[in-house]
């Protein structure tokens, strides 16, 4: 009896060391899994930092100063590890120190080319170029309500507003502007005639975007191709006997 005790002790010892054993292999196993994985992503975003800060290392135009900025915003906010990365602090000061070390040489580049020192003041290095947005156009608002004249009044500041945008940050938007430009005269053209005369007598229209609307309109009207819009001072239209005749606007 006491021999079968002793063997059910022995084996009730043996499946808890067991026991024991396995859930130390298997948290051992989770904590260097989860090792891993953070060190994986901590890699990834120290190659961003390495890139963000190889590309800013010399700021040489307004447009790559406020990408610069934007940047130094985004280490700050989004490059940020989450709360069980406390769990690892060696890779948590060794990230921490690559983000300070591309926000230092970001921020060195954008005092050498601005003349300005905010130092790691996001907010203040985001108000040093105010008033660098898209254009808001009026051109393209009263074309939308129907207004044309209105419209092409306003076409010429707006196209400035947007020459300027471009030549300060060099960004296109994609083509906002000629899609502005050549909405408002394909609409006038399809649309408009109501104010057509208008249009034509108004001295604060340019002569150039009353030869294009004229030109619109005979494009809406013989098909596309069947016009030639040499310069802002003549056109080719077909005649009804198959030949093409030249017309001089200024006369």
């Amino acid at each position: 009896m006491g021999r079968l005790n002793y063997k059910r002790v022995s084996l009730l010892a043996g499946i808890v060391l067991l026991l024991v054993v396995g859930a130390w292999w298997a948290l051992h196993a989770v904590r260097h899994s989860n090792f891993f994985r953070a060190r994986s992503h901590v890699q990834e975003l120290t190659r961003y930092l390495a890139r963000d800060e190889k590309e800013f290392a010399r700021i040489e135009s307004i447009k790559q100063a406020l990408d610069a900025v934007h940047v130094v915003w985004c280490i700050e906010n989004r490059y940020v590890l989450d709360a069980h990365f406390n769990i690892y602090p060696e890779i948590e000061r060794k990230f921490e120190a690559e983000k300070a070390q591309t926000i230092k040489t970001i921020i060195h580049a954008l005092k050498e080319f601005t003349g300005e020192d905010y130092g790691d003041d996001v907010e203040k290095w985001q108000g040093w170029w105010p008033g660098i947005y898209e254009p808001n156009t009026l051109a393209g608002e009263f074309c939308f309500q129907g207004r044309y004249q209105e419209a092409i009044r306003a076409l010429p500041k707006d196209m400035a507003e947007w020459e300027k945008y471009t030549a300060l940050t060099g960004s296109t938007s994609e083509g906002a502007a000629g899609y502005l430009h050549y909405r408002i005269m394909s609409e006038i053209a399809m649309k408009g005639d109501a104010e057509w005369g208008s249009i034509l007598d108004d001295p604060n229209v340019p002569y150039e975007y009353k030869t294009e609307m004229i030109f619109e309109i005979l494009e809406n009207r013989l098909g596309k191709g069947s016009v030639y819009h040499g310069n802002s001072k003549n056109m080719i239209i077909p005649r009804f006997d198959g030949e093409a005749e030249m017309i001089d606007l200024r006369e």
